[in-house]
């Protein structure tokens, strides 16, 4: 087992997916994972981010946790994101539709302590747990289609980390069951900053 204080956490998903699921055989489902997710492999390696599990259209990664990375686990997680993102914009639905829509994803990132370990006596699978992986699927799920949402946590370490990207706070923040209402913030490129980025004393204010 492993217990971490200060882990960032990713989860993704793709807008839509069970309704694609429906429309398209299983195999072309496959397919499409396949090729979306040996991407994020790729980026996850170049950023030095550890994949954790991979739960049908759910990809789940985290910084700072099998490897130290306590300078800049939050910027380098969220820099993945930004290029996760691309990268599925750039992955069509159905490569051999050349009118085919692309993958669209919504990103949730949290920080927090997490503890990790090996559950079951067959088919043995690592698993992380605790309130934060809670709140980092929460972050995803009430995120918005092509956005990159993150707790306060999130946004203060990303900031104060230098990642050189645009942090903004969302406007009512997000109803995340089991807290309540939350303030959150959107990650963007600096040239896609949503309006006006925050600097790390406005972040937080």
């Amino acid at each position: 087992p492993i217990t971490k204080d200060n882990v960032s956490l990713l989860f993704s998903d793709i807008v839509g997916f069970t309704a694609l699921s429906g429309a398209m055989p299983a195999d072309r489902v496959s397919a499409m994972l396949n090729r979306l997710f040996k991407k994020f492999d790729r980026l996850a390696h170049l950023h030095g981010v550890q994949k954790i599990d991979v739960v049908g259209d759910a990809y789940i990664a985290a910084t700072n946790f099998m490897e130290e990375q306590p300078a800049d686990h939050a910027a380098r997680l969220a820099r993945f994101a930004i290029d996760a993102m691309k990268a599925a914009r750039g992955t069509p639905i159905d490569p051999a539709d050349p009118l085919s829509p692309r993958v669209r994803l919504r990103i949730g990132l949290h920080c927090g302590a997490v503890h990790g370990g090996v559950v079951g006596a067959q088919g043995l699978k690592f698993t992380l747990l605790g309130d934060a992986v809670n709140v980092a699927s929460r972050m995803e799920s009430t995120s918005l289609p092509g956005r990159i949402q993150c707790s306060a946590a999130m946004a203060a370490a990303v900031a104060d980390q230098g990642s050189g990207l645009a942090l903004r706070r969302r406007s009512g923040g997000a109803d995340i069951k089991g807290k309540g209402p939350m303030a959150t913030f959107w990650v963007a490129p600096l040239r896609q900053s949503l309006g006006r980025s925050a600097s790390c004393p406005d972040l937080l204010a």
